[in-house]
């Protein structure tokens, strides 16, 4: 025999639903779930709503004590937390970083980071340029080698 669901939850099913259609990220919608089927009672056991959302057996009991010691908002994740994370790179550096790449390309995505680094003196990590050129730019440094087709001898 499992553990039963015995914490109170304190929002109500609306106000979970609500907050569900503004998540984006998997966990946090299992979250949400796993909230409403506790609020809702659908299940007797921790055990049995674990198998339910496909969790292991020890995680409703730890989302649990997570929920009564940060609340909702914290407990379904940064998504919902207010200016949990501000960039360190501008819209207006962003559009620089093209405007520079169009005029002179890059050969490097270190050449980029360094010109970001001696241009704006932010801290940013290298990783964090090529995220930005290739995720948001679509700038792709790499070039063929010409080694695909056989020479003619």
């Amino acid at each position: 025999m499992g553990r039963g669901l015995k914490t109170k939850i304190k929002e109500s099913i609306d106000e979970i639903l609500v907050i569900k259609r503004t998540l984006t990220d998997s966990k946090a919608l299992l979250k949400a779930d796993f909230l409403i089927h506790t609020k809702q009672k659908t299940f007797p056991t921790q055990q049995e709503l674990a198998k339910f959302l496909a969790l292991n057996n020890r995680t409703p009991s730890r989302w649990l004590k997570n929920y009564r010691e940060k609340g909702l908002v914290d407990f379904l994740g940064p998504e919902l937390r207010p200016n949990s994370k501000t960039r360190k790179i501008n819209k207006e550096q962003i559009h620089a970083i093209k405007d520079r790449h169009t005029v002179k390309p890059f050969t490097s995505y270190k050449e980029a980071y360094q010109w970001v680094l001696s241009e704006f003196r932010l801290e940013i990590s290298e990783t964090s340029i090529w995220l930005i050129m290739t995720k948001k730019l679509g700038i792709k440094l790499k070039s063929s080698r010409g080694g695909r087709y056989k020479q003619k001898p």
